[in-house]
């Protein structure tokens, strides 16, 4: 499986989850991730004993406070934005496949602003008629579109991908590759020295002895 900076993610997450039960099932899951990555790599491997990640929040308990939270911020977004949600996974797991290839990180930013257009653009455009489908549905249909960018902008931020260089930015794409002819190269590295060698070889440097500074007592009779 490829590396998406799990082990930054993991370590932003671990930093930021406080007593967020989901957050915790996310870093339980880039645990797993890291220890398969280096399971194929390393001979000694991890044990796989600990790959149990703690179950979804639908078949956890909810007995806590924070559990309970977690439990009614589910049942609203499944009730009011239930195609936002999907659209908006479904979006997170498009972009993340880019990185690193052609994105180097995940571009809340843009996510984010652009999840305002639909709800700027919806009450300006358009003039509902009397029927109850067109003052709730197509509202309802419209926020959906806003949704999905802005579930995807969150995936993001609880994903742990601020900890990833350039997830600040607007749309973090990388740069082209650099485009270098000879003769940029030789300005560069330098020219390839292509002088073969000689025909005949050179005649070994003369051994000339070492030279004795006199002694000072010499040279005071002299």
């Amino acid at each position: 499986m490829p590396d998406r900076y799990d082990e930054l993610r993991r370590e932003w997450i671990h930093n930021h989850w406080a007593w967020s039960e989901i957050q915790r099932a996310r870093v339980e899951k880039l645990d797993i991730q890291i220890r398969r990555r280096y399971a194929e790599a390393v001979l000694a491997a991890p044990s796989r004993r600990d790959d149990l990640p703690r179950n979804p929040l639908a078949a956890r308990g909810h007995s806590s406070s924070i559990g309970q939270v977690e439990w009614a911020g589910f049942w609203v977004m499944l009730v009011f934005i239930p195609v936002g949600w999907l659209a908006g996974k479904g979006i997170y797991r498009l972009l993340v496949s880019l990185v690193p290839g052609v994105l180097r990180s995940y571009p809340i930013v843009a996510l984010l602003w652009y999840a305002l257009v639909p709800g700027v653009l919806v009450p300006l455009l358009y003039d509902p008629g009397p029927g109850l489908g067109s003052k709730v549905v197509a509202p309802w249909l419209a926020a959906q579109m806003g949704a999905a960018l802005l579930v995807a902008g969150m995936y993001g931020i609880v994903e742990g991908w601020l900890a990833v260089p350039g997830a600040l930015h607007f749309w973090p794409t990388n740069p082209p590759p650099l485009q270098m002819n000879a003769v940029d190269a030789a300005e560069v590295l330098g020219a390839d020295d292509v002088t073969g060698p000689p025909l005949i070889p050179p005649a070994p440097a003369p051994d000339l002895g070492g030279m004795t500074p006199p002694m000072r007592n010499e040279v005071r009779r002299r």
